[in-house]
């Protein structure tokens, strides 16, 4: 994308066209012609490269087999974007935890019209805190308690 081009104008309005252009592309074609679209938005070229090859984009595709298009979206453009500029539906967008190679970060995923509960599993899913001490939340999910006195 170009420097030139507003970041909302991509992950809002260019993203609901190029999806209205695909399902149209696709309304007469058979399943296996149609055409499914991960697009990836970021400010490095390898973060982008590695969300697109990550496997959460293809269990949506597999899980939805009438998706078309698959956003994702790196923190920061969300923050940056959805978040501060105002997007047309944010509640929309799944925050999930993709490990790609050397990639380890959260992502916003958003499919038109479907729902992503399914794609968050609880090794890619953000740490729930479950114990809070003085410090702020500690995660205690490998935690080994013992019983007995204290």
């Amino acid at each position: 994308m170009p420097a030139t081009e507003p970041e909302r104008l991509v992950v809002d309005d260019y993203v609901r066209h190029l999806n209205t252009a695909l399902t149209s592309h696709n309304a007469s074609l058979p399943a296996e012609e149609r055409t499914q679209l991960r697009m990836a938005v970021g400010r490095d070229a390898a973060e982008v490269d590695r969300l697109i090859g990550a496997d959460a984009p293809r269990r949506i595709f597999r899980a939805n087999k009438d998706a078309h298009l698959v956003l994702l979206l790196t923190d920061g453009i969300h923050a940056d974007v959805v978040a501060a500029q105002g997007h047309t539906s944010p509640q929309e967008f799944v925050n999930i935890r993709i490990r790609e190679k050397e990639f380890l970060g959260n992502v916003w995923v958003w499919t038109p019209r479907h729902d992503l509960a399914f794609v968050v599993r609880p090794d890619e899913s953000r740490p729930r805190p479950i114990l809070t001490d003085l410090y702020g939340p500690v995660d205690a999910r490998q935690a080994v308690l013992r019983g007995g006195a204290w």
